[in-house]
């Protein structure tokens, strides 16, 4: 459907928190996962053809923030499937045509954020009038009549999904989103009635997304958040559209805890890789220094210039651990007990395979789903035995060597990032959560 192509274009940002996060509760023991940091380092105007962007900015809970689905949403991931309905809604009712849009999320924020980009992908975004027949087109999608094929064959019937759309239907969305960027994508686990009949119809990045960006925790072993990786389509400057980065640490990369300096080397990262496509602006790199919300002390880009040396040689935060475990009192050791609890829970319900990390295991030819291991696990304290990693054997070659081998497998190996300027800036600079 023709829209009004003469309105202001503006980028719509739909964050999709994780398990058990909520940026908005009251309770002061809840940290900022790095889905909320994002969020808030976004600038209120980006630039785009010498004008004024607007960026709107849509968060959403993770499942399990009530104290009812804490364990329907923390454990199963119920929930995924009103997150995907709501944060589509709002897209639908806010969406014209020339507009850009944008997904951010964490572990089941991460599926819904990934899961409404495939919905988009494949139809488009209904109008407002089209959201009468919602219903009917999520139906369609989520459980066809004529049930597609298994694993990556499956398809969504198109030609049916545009027929109950009708003409209430801006398919130019399909090619409206430019940044997908995820921590740790982890799906829902079906159990009986409190399963849903949720998933992806495959796991490729649609090659209409312009760029993918995905956090991944080395060390996390629970196999209840075993991660969902991408494969790999080529983008318009005929690179691979998605990157896919393994860093040091559990499922926390993603944020969420008092000891945030971990989850502040993928955050650097996601920021850096985002910033440099040029369309997303952020106010610790663009804006007033008085309104920075990352860096500490009012630090604005021309000041981090002046040390841009002394930060290529700076250790990255790996070398503070291991730490010793923090201790907790009252409500927040209440609080650090249950979630202990609900994750032997899961345990116990979803048993099956070791949850150890493998990286590259999905990667049918070289490169195919593009992944990579972060810089820092150079200052990590492998080689003193004093934080040991599974997956990683150790470096390949000499000291210089960008090369690190897997335990999975003899002779394979991952690649090191190499930071640019903008990482390298925000590197160890950026303020603890309070």
């Amino acid at each position: 459907m023709a829209g009004d192509s003469n309105k202001t274009p503006k980028r719509l940002i739909v964050l999709c928190d994780g398990t058990w996060q909520n940026a908005v509760n009251v309770e002061s023991y809840d940290y900022p996962t790095n889905v909320t940091r994002f969020s808030r380092a976004l600038s209120q105007f980006g630039e785009r053809d010498g004008k004024f962007v607007p960026q709107i900015i849509y968060y959403q809970p993770g499942v399990g923030t009530g104290v009812a689905d804490k364990i329907t949403g923390g454990v199963y991931g119920a929930g995924l499937s009103a997150n995907v309905r709501a944060a589509y809604g709002f897209l639908a009712h806010n969406y014209n045509p020339g507009d850009q849009i944008y997904f951010f999320g964490y572990s089941r924020g991460a599926y819904t954020a990934r899961a409404i980009a495939g919905l988009i992908t494949s139809l488009g975004l209904l109008t407002k009038k089209g959201m009468d027949r919602f219903h009917s087109v999520y139906q369609e999608y989520y459980h066809p009549k004529d049930e597609p094929k298994a694993g990556n064959d499956r398809k969504p019937n198109v030609e049916k999904l545009q027929q109950l759309a009708g003409d209430e239907l801006h398919e130019g969305a399909k090619d409206a989103i430019e940044i997908v960027g995820v921590w740790d994508t982890v799906g829902f686990h079906k159990a009986g009635w409190m399963g849903e009949e949720f998933e992806f119809y495959n796991t490729r990045l649609s090659d209409k997304v312009s760029h993918g960006f995905h956090a991944l925790s080395l060390d996390e072993t629970r196999e209840a958040f075993l991660p969902t990786l991408w494969e790999s389509n080529t983008n318009d400057a005929g690179g691979k559209n998605a990157k896919q980065v393994w860093f040091c640490g559990e499922h926390g990369i993603g944020g969420g805890s008092k000891d945030s300096d971990l989850a502040d080397i993928s955050l650097a990262w996601m920021i850096a890789e985002c910033y440099k496509t040029k369309k997303l602006s952020f106010v610790d790199l663009d804006g007033d220094p008085a309104t920075s919300y990352l860096l500490a002390g009012g630090t604005d880009a021309a000041a981090l210039d002046t040390a841009e040396a002394e930060q290529e040689t700076a250790q990255w935060k790996t070398a503070l651990y291991p730490k010793a475990e923090e201790s907790f009192m009252g409500i927040a050791a209440l609080r650090k007990g249950a979630t202990k609890l609900l994750w032997t829970l899961s345990n116990w319900v979803l048993p099956g395979k070791s949850g150890v990390r493998k990286p590259n295991e999905n990667a049918f030819e070289p490169g195919e789903t593009n992944e990579r291991i972060h810089q820092s696990i150079r200052d990590r304290r492998l080689g003193r035995g004093e934080w040991p990693c599974t997956p990683i054997k150790g470096r390949m070659g000499g000291e210089e060597s960008k090369l690190w081998e897997l335990t999975r497998k003899t002779g394979a190996v991952l690649e090191e990032t190499v930071p640019d300027v903008i990482e390298l800036k925000l590197k160890g600079r950026i303020r603890p959560v309070t």
